[in-house]
């Protein structure tokens, strides 16, 4: 929250409403921006100029689907009033509420291929059924964070290759994202499962 504070008052003097998170959340991990309700940016990066944008290796996700944009335009008035979200779209992962077991059902449900980058690979659960994965023929590929930088990561390219996987690692990689043959996702994380996030600051602003 103090790294957070000068953007707090920035935004509030320049006249934009701001609220921290729900204290409910012990970390706050969401980045989404939402353009009119027409358009919005589901993000792996933070909006730091320092890291982020001009170090981290990040994907952003364009979203123009009219539900999706609903249901993340829900989402952020559910967050804003610290009320519980209703989650009708199916695909959309919202931790702690649904993000473990449809990332889970995503991964089982590679037939032929299977690509993750990812900041970490600390999970025990998400780290074996990838390897039931890899040992039903699907060929998998892991990208990780040095773990010079994650040490968190030191068990995931330890343990992948005596599953036959093959995992290696990019400096200041913040991306998470998993994808198969057809499909991809990036998960919106409002509190990140155990093992599966650093610690973020909370806050949200709203103009």
């Amino acid at each position: 929250m103090d790294t957070n504070q000068k953007y707090f008052d920035q935004l509030t003097a320049a006249g934009a409403e701001v609220r921290w998170s729900d204290p409910q959340f012990p970390y706050m991990h969401a980045k989404t921006i939402v353009v009119d309700g027409a358009e919005a940016l589901v993000s792996t990066g933070n909006f730091s100029k320092t890291y982020s944008i001009d170090l981290e290796r990040n994907f952003v996700a364009r979203v123009t689907d009219p539900a999706d944009l609903a249901t993340l335009v829900a989402l952020f008035d559910a967050d804003w009033d610290r009320l519980s979200p209703a989650l009708d779209c199916t695909r959309l992962l919202v931790s702690p509420v649904n993000a473990r077991e449809r990332l889970l059902a995503l991964i089982d449900s590679a037939t032929t291929t299977l690509t993750i980058e990812s900041m970490q690979f600390a999970d025990a659960e998400v780290r074996s059924h990838v390897a039931a994965r890899q040992a039903a023929g699907v060929t998998v590929r892991v990208i990780l964070a040095d773990t010079a930088w994650i040490d968190a990561n030191v068990a995931g390219p330890r343990t992948s290759p005596s599953h036959g996987i093959e995992a290696r690692t990019i400096p200041h990689c913040h991306v998470q994202g998993a994808g198969g043959r057809r499909r991809a996702r990036l998960p919106r994380l409002r509190e990140p499962e155990p093992d599966l996030a650093r610690p973020q600051p909370r806050g949200r602003a709203r103009s």
